[in-house]
């Protein structure tokens, strides 16, 4: 019987090993358990196509046995997979999409469990493989469950390298350390984990009350002289932005930081006045930040599985460069970025070439709306603006040229009023955006910076450069200072390329752990929550635009 019962197992199930050793009654009962529980079509148990593959690639790589318990009941790893799945809420995510069966299912009514004579072999296969595919949700969410693009975002593109979850599944069945093993597919960016940290501090503040409102009638005005600022004592204390100082006298002045600090952490201009921005902000609920800070988890899991130790990243809503050099911050500084009609394209690419004094070819839509308008209005506008008009790439006179042409091509030769400054930085890609200098340096001292056609303008173009350039000897302080004004455009070929990631998260938590909240520029929070699922202890899964 034994044998009859081992070549069914062997027929039924095609992932199992290719050939079945000799195996107990018991044991054979429960391959061919679990190879009946298998062959079920997917929707059968409730999951789509591409998770019940994961599901049998586990256990095909696991010779066709279960993956969870043994003889004697659940394995060790069994338990310790049922803590991660009930930790999910810590990633954003919800434990209840995960769910691990009781042990006690698997048992006789008379209390035995796994003894041969009470053995239930379609319980144990029915438990195992539903812990199975808990597991493999669990890990492939952690990659992302939303993807970018289309409805959730037209201006998101990337693409993540596909890993198979089955195989990890399998491999964590069998680790010391199972949540490790579960969280391989988890970002590896350092930030992941330091927004994980403020969710979860969020979360503890929420279950003991989160903070109090302020009144919109407690808004001080900037004239004021000796503002009240005793309503926001209680916010700013329940958030850990003020501490009542020791020496009473000095009160005012701590209040006064704690709202200055809060400024900071919201991208407001911080002034140290609580005006109706920073009341707003104040009173914005602990759970739409809850929320907020899900969102973002979501995102940075369609974040390129490997950033570089060496890379560029600029975040959109932060207005915020840096560049990364063997994992740590070597540069950092301002940016601008585009208006909300005019948006900055999410995606990633490499910067291969740096372009010293920078012809600025219009772009045909701004070519289209705004140049050619003005110069019909005043022929003498390209000239002032030391701009060209080409024809088949001759400079021609604006009198005599056909301003209907659809040929024509109108581009601003190099100089100190060139829209893109003095140096441009080129990864190419089909959305046409770089990252450029700019003569508009009086916009970087604004809090919120979106003011461009969607390229990113940089703060300090000069420091950027000489960190490109850093391992060519023949590019030092001066000779970067003469290329850039010597009004002849000259394109430099990087010796090795460097990725460069544009990513929009509007919560950053910075080295000293303050979570900041920043204004969602291009309304992508509440789009995504709507398509994202929420975690545990939210009590609204949306966020309101704003």
């Amino acid at each position: 019987m034994a044998s009859s019962f081992r070549s069914i197992a062997c027929v039924i199930v095609a992932l199992s090993v290719s050939a079945c050793g000799e195996r107990t009654l018991k044991e054979t009962a429960a391959d061919l358990a679990l190879a009946q529980r298998l062959a079920l079509p997917p929707e059968e148990s409730r999951v789509d196509r591409d998770l019940w593959n994961s599901v049998r690639v586990a256990y095909r790589r696991n010779g066709g046995a279960m993956l969870w318990l043994d003889e004697s009941g659940p394995r060790p790893q069994a338990a310790a997979l049922a803590a991660t799945l009930a930790n999910a809420a810590s990633d954003g995510l919800d434990p209840m999409q995960y769910e691990v069966p009781p042990f006690e299912s698997i048992a006789r009514d008379d209390g035995g469990l796994f003894e041969v004579e009470r053995y239930l072999p379609a319980s144990a296969a029915d438990a195992d493989v539903r812990m199975t595919t808990a597991a493999v949700r669990y890990m492939r969410d952690l990659r992302g469950r939303v993807a970018p693009g289309g409805g959730v975002a037209a201006t998101w593109f990337g693409t993540k390298h596909r890993v198979s979850v089955g195989k990890l599944v399998q491999r964590a069945a069998h680790a010391r350390d199972v949540e490790s093993a579960l969280r391989r597919t988890a970002p590896r960016h350092p930030q992941y984990e330091r927004q994980r940290g403020a969710l979860a501090r969020l979360r503890l503040l929420a279950s003991h009350g989160g903070w109090p409102s302020v009144p919109a009638s407690a808004v001080v005005r900037a004239s004021a002289k000796n503002p009240d600022l005793a309503p926001f004592r209680a916010r700013l204390a329940a958030s850990a932005h003020y501490v009542a100082p020791a020496d009473p006298s000095l009160e005012r002045d701590a209040l006064t930081l704690g709202v200055r600090r809060f400024q900071l952490e919201h991208g407001l201009a911080d002034d140290g006045v609580p005006g109706k921005a920073t009341v707003d902000a104040m009173n914005v609920p602990i759970e739409h930040r809850i929320r907020q800070i899900e969102v973002n988890l979501e995102r940075m899991r369609w974040l390129p599985d490997d950033l570089g130790d060496t890379h560029v990243l600029v975040n959109v809503p932060t207005f915020h460069l840096e560049a990364i050099e063997d994992g740590e911050r070597a540069l950092a500084m301002r940016v601008i970025t585009g208006k909300r009609g005019t948006p900055t394209p999410i995606f990633s690419d490499t910067m291969e070439t740096l372009v010293f004094s920078p012809y600025w070819n219009v772009p045909p839509s701004i070519q289209r709306g705004e140049v050619l308008p003005k110069l019909r209005e005043d022929p003498e506008y390209l000239a002032r603006e030391n701009m060209e008009l080409l024809v088949d790439g001759a400079s021609v006179d604006p009198w005599f040229a056909d301003l209907s042409d659809p040929s024509i091509r109108i581009r601003q030769r190099p100089g100190a009023g060139n829209a893109l400054g003095h140096v441009k930085f080129l990864f190419p890609n089909p959305h046409n955006v770089y990252l450029h200098d700019t003569p508009a340096d009086a916009l970087f001292a604004k809090p919120a910076r979106g003011f461009s056609h969607g390229c990113i303008r940089v703060e300090k173009p000069d420091e950027l450069a000489r960190w490109v350039l850093r391992d060519d000897a023949r590019w030092t302080d001066q000779t970067i200072e003469q290329a850039m004004h010597s009004g002849r455009e000259r394109h430099v070929a990087l010796a090795e390329s460097i990725p460069v990631h544009v990513v929009y998260f509007t919560t950053w938590v910075g080295d000293d752990g303050a979570v900041r909240f920043h204004h969602d520029l291009y309304g992508h929070d509440a789009r995504h929550a709507a398509a994202i699922p929420s975690g545990a202890g939210v009590a609204s899964a949306t966020i309101a635009a704003r």
